[in-house]
């Protein structure tokens, strides 16, 4: 049989990072970045992560992704 406990704490954490990796909370509109990589798959991760703050954090934030040579940009639109 299982038992049941009441009142146990969760471990800090879930086995995935929380601490952002992008620094889209500091960013103000017209600020940008650029992350070094495969140009495609770097702005598929940033548009992701964009993405993943905006529906968490900020709403009513907007963010533009472009690819560059060797790399990707993102954009802070509104």
């Amino acid at each position: 049989m299982i038992r049941i406990e009441k009142k146990i704490p969760l471990p800090n954490g879930n086995g995935r990072a929380k601490r952002l990796i992008y620094p889209f909370a500091d960013m103000e509109v017209e600020d940008s970045f650029r992350v070094a990589g495969d140009p495609k798959k770097t702005q598929v991760r940033l548009a992701a992560a964009a993405n993943y703050f905006v529906k968490k954090r900020q709403p009513k934030w907007k963010f533009e992704t472009h690819q560059l040579a060797k790399s990707a940009r993102i954009w802070r639109i509104e």
